[in-house]
């Protein structure tokens, strides 16, 4: 028998003695010895939940009208928050990947070709959206030119990294791609 069920028939009010073995995964000076504790009832809750009723939905809810609605919206969540999870799960475990993968041979020329062609896309990317030049975006952004081309060949490096660890994988596993 344990505690709560040694409280159990007892009134408000009430004083009473509960004898019990005390459990051995307890400190090793009381575990397993008896203890007698002695309890006063003080007060007696009860958690009274409201009905889950079209009326309780419409207080609860912005959307959902009735229950059926609101078992809908709560499903559709659970289903969302689940898609959200693997798909940070799989990202998180790529980013791994690309972050434990090496480039064994020199890829500059490769690296040099993304950084020119991210740095024309921004050009553009200013003048068409911003109506500035690449250097007053970059000025606008707060970084210097220097700052950016290092960004990007980060970026590039990234990418490849991505290509050749889908490409070995793809390899290994018989994949095609």
């Amino acid at each position: 028998e344990g505690f709560s069920e040694g409280m159990e028939g007892h009134k408000l009010n009430e004083t009473f003695d509960i004898s019990l073995t005390l459990p051995e995964n307890y400190p090793a000076e009381i575990a397993g010895k008896d203890a007698v504790f002695t309890v006063t009832i003080n007060s007696i809750t009860e958690e009274i939940l409201p009905e889950l009723n079209d009326e309780f939905v419409q207080k609860i809810s912005d959307k959902a009208k009735t229950v059926d609605e609101y078992k809908k919206q709560v499903k559709d969540l659970e289903t969302s928050n689940k898609k959200t999870v693997e798909s940070q799960n799989k990202n998180s475990a790529w980013t791994e990947v690309v972050k434990n993968t090496e480039l064994k041979k020199e890829f500059k020329k490769d690296i040099n070709e993304s950084v020119d062609l991210m740095k024309k896309q921004y050009t553009q990317l200013a003048e068409m959206y911003y109506q500035v030049t690449f250097e007053e975006f970059l000025e606008q952004s707060g970084i210097t030119e220097d700052q950016f081309v290092e960004k990007m060949e980060k970026q590039a490096k990234d990418q490849l990294k991505s290509k050749y660890a889908s490409k070995l994988i793809a390899e290994k596993e018989k994949l095609e791609i």
